[in-house]
């Protein structure tokens, strides 16, 4: 019998996934920038990716994501690459010299402050952390490189909402996520 509710319970969970988890406020601002993106992925190790020789977003499958947060954060995540397309803000820091996890921390941290400014569910600060710092690994960045990230983050967002993004608003989000340490933060803000 408990095996039965649970069950019942899982596939009304999966039910309700389908039909009501479908991302329409993320997929307005698709819409607004005019952004190419299919639902066709399989879950698997990929749950989206952009494609920059056909400029176009995929995604998971309706249905597909475990939460709205879920969706959000990686179709803003997508759409934030999607932004550094050469004809639209261009590679990171003008150039490709720049390593890949860059964009992925510009990416992650991006998608966050525009479902923050959208009001959409979105990863906790928790997760965001976790996932800047995942990509760091090891690694430590020096002062210059967090402040060409945050200017290159601060062109994203303000990209992506159309309108120019204060840089102290930006700032608060670096700090308050738990990216950088308030004393890194003052240093920044005083060099930009």
């Amino acid at each position: 019998m408990f095996n039965k509710n649970i069950k019942v319970v899982i596939v009304f969970i999966l039910l309700l996934n389908f039909f009501f988890l479908d991302g329409k406020e993320v997929f307005d601002v698709y819409e607004v920038h005019r952004v190419k993106y299919r639902r066709d992925l399989k879950r698997s190790c990929m749950i989206g990716c952009y494609y920059p020789n056909s400029d176009r977003i995929r995604l998971l499958r309706k249905g597909s994501y475990v939460s709205v947060s879920e969706l959000n954060q990686t179709a803003l995540h997508e759409l934030a690459h999607w932004t550094r397309h050469e004809s639209r803000l261009g590679p990171l820091g003008g150039s490709y010299r720049y390593p890949g996890f860059w964009e992925e921390i510009l990416c992650d941290i991006s998608a966050a402050v525009v479902a923050d400014e959208l009001g959409l569910a979105r990863a906790s600060d928790r997760e965001v952390c976790g996932y800047v710092h995942d990509y760091l690994g090891h690694r430590r960045l020096k002062e210059t490189q967090w402040a060409l990230i945050f200017k290159e983050i601060l062109g994203t967002v303000s990209y992506l909402l159309a309108e120019e993004y204060p840089q102290s608003k930006l700032m608060k989000h670096f700090v308050d996520i738990g990216i950088i340490h308030p004393t890194l933060a003052e240093k920044l803000e005083a060099r930009t």
